[in-house]
């Protein structure tokens, strides 16, 4: 079966529902999936969502994020990745994403290594709420087909740039003819024995990746949870959220003992439980923590947790010395008096964890999150291994490397695949533009080769040509003067709604435009939106002069 589009998105997580959002509603769309629709990672996602909350704050999440990846990070990402973040919220809200707020403002809390609370959150059901959410809004397009249940096998490859991806199903093989692809499926972690994902992510794209001479990074880094909830079993693990750690809850060993500073970064916590007895932990905490944080309600309902009065009661209960847990629960209550850590130098300890009723979860670290994948510029184009793009191949999310670096800061993954996930629908919006414009979907069953529009740059009409596309917070309009064929001048004529700070960076655009005579251009660091806003409107103008 062949079937001709003008985008396939493979992938109907976060990362490839916001792709299909931010591309125009008369683009044709096939999203698929390798299982059902809902047994995405990102549905998984419990903690939250990292934002950064105002100008002030972005030096320290920067340090953050780059400190918790041992500064391996792609900093050019990591900028882009926060600079978005408010407005990513934004548009989640207006996709009707509801997250926790009191008195009409957002609650915020913290996770492991953060250096304040700045965790956008909906109960313990965060990844649910915004995944689901965006899976509604995309169901409601009529440009969009999704195909459940259906494998990519191999990319399609034409003189030298993306023609859409091969894909199988219980039909038989797909051939699906587009003219941009964007890979946005998640993972490996689906190939371990003690995992948070579903079984099915083994990173196929990555095995293809490989086969076309992509280039990949990062793949030995993989991160490990600290708090998955303990089972003997194989498969999936139930994930306790950072978040607790973040509200006060400390781990304490069989033997009733603290052994780490427990906001540290998730590989140092993971490595420190598995030193302890069976690489096993508790995480322990108090009544007034319970209450501080409304995730904790569904653990308690799930039976995982168990209860009791007092320390002692509750070492009893779960097979730990209790006058030992009583002891350094008093010694962590001093330490908070005193606001400081002597043993393991925690700084944030808001709570004394001396309010009944106690409660502890048995966990052990698991396989979480793959930091490695496809290497992608800033605009979310696939790199080959010498470092040039693939034209019409694009990626985003967990898929892609180096936003991370060599460990992920909790929050971010949702953080990540939303950017990104907007920025590889941007900038396939400028690649078909470029290449043709919009296909009429069909689908064949001969088996025959799909025409692929040729690359619209060179030769144009002269004259005068406006275009539009669609920036950080608004329409950006241009004015391209063709003269001889060739492009001679670009000037923005209208961009109400963008920063002016970002619209001044995004304008070094302009002569990258004007010297490869196309819209076909990387966008500029520190400036994604805006710089493909203008590359899309471009890329319109273009359009009307190629004809």
């Amino acid at each position: 079966m062949d079937i001709n589009t003008d985008v396939v998105i493979v992938g109907t997580g976060v990362a490839g529902l916001f792709s299909a959002l931010n591309l125009p509603a008369e683009k044709k769309i096939v999203m698929i999936t390798k299982s059902d629709v809902e047994s995405s990672d990102s549905f998984l996602a419990q903690g939250g969502i990292c934002v950064q909350r105002d100008e002030d704050d972005y030096e320290s999440y920067f340090e953050d994020t780059m400190k918790a990846g041992h500064y391996e990070n792609r900093k050019e990402s990591v900028d882009i990745m926060i600079r978005n973040s408010r407005q990513v919220i934004e548009d989640l809200v207006g996709y009707g994403v509801e997250f926790e707020q009191e008195n009409g403002e957002f609650l915020y809390t913290r996770e492991g290594a953060h250096s304040a609370p700045r965790i956008l959150f909906h109960e313990d059901v965060t990844g649910k709420e915004i995944t689901s959410k965006l899976l509604e809004r995309v169901k409601e397009l009529e440009n969009v087909s999704i195909l459940e249940y259906t494998t990519m096998t191999d990319i399609l490859e034409e003189e030298g740039r993306c023609a859409g991806i091969v894909a199988e199903n219980e039909e038989g093989i797909i051939y699906l003819h587009a003219k941009d692809t964007i890979l946005a499926s998640g993972g490996i972690g689906g190939t371990y024995k003690h995992s948070t994902n579903f079984a099915h992510l083994t990173g196929d794209a990555l095995r293809i990746a490989k086969e076309h001479g992509i280039r990949l990074e990062h793949l030995d880094y993989v991160q490990i949870h600290p708090t998955t909830l303990y089972s003997k079993k194989p498969g999936r693990r139930f994930l306790i959220s950072e978040s607790v750690r973040g509200e006060g809850a400390v781990l304490y060993n069989k033997e009733g003992k603290r052994f780490v500073n427990e906001l540290e970064t998730r590989d140092v916590v993971s490595a420190a439980i598995l030193e302890q007895t069976d690489g096993q932990c508790y995480l322990v905490f108090d009544q007034a923590v319970r209450e501080s944080l409304a995730a904790i309600e569904s653990y308690i309902k799930k039976g995982i947790v168990a209860e009791a009065d007092t320390p002692e009661a509750l070492g009893e209960k779960i097979g730990v010395d209790g006058a030992a847990l009583a002891e350094t629960l008093k010694a962590y209550a001093g330490y908070q008096a005193a606001g400081k850590d002597d043993e393991f130098g925690r700084e944030s300890m808001e709570l004394p964890l001396d309010q009944p009723k106690y409660y502890a979860a048995l966990c052990a670290p698991a396989i979480h999150h793959t930091m490695g994948g496809v290497k992608i510029n800033t605009a979310c184009e696939v790199l080959k291994a010498d470092g040039s793009a693939i034209p019409g191949l694009f990626a985003a999310g967990e898929v892609t490397g180096g936003v991370h670096g060599a460990n992920r800061l909790g929050g971010n993954a949702v953080t990540d695949i939303v950017v990104f996930g907007r920025i590889a629908g941007t900038g396939a919006e400028a690649y078909v533009e470029a290449n043709g414009g919009h296909t009429e979907a069909e689908i064949t069953a001969d088996g025959g080769e799909a025409a692929v529009a040729p690359e619209v740059q060179g030769s144009y009409k002269d004259g005068v040509y406006e275009g539009t596309g669609k920036g950080n917070n608004g329409d950006i309009t241009v004015e391209v003067t063709v003269e001889g064929g060739q492009i001679t001048d670009l000037a923005i004529t209208s961009a109400d709604g963008e920063d002016s700070a970002y619209l001044s960076n995004a304008e070094a655009i302009i002569p990258k435009i004007i010297e490869a005579q196309s819209a076909d251009v990387d966008t500029i660091s520190g400036a994604t939106f805006s710089s493909t806003g203008i590359r899309n409107a471009v890329a319109q103008a273009l359009e009307e002069a190629a004809k």
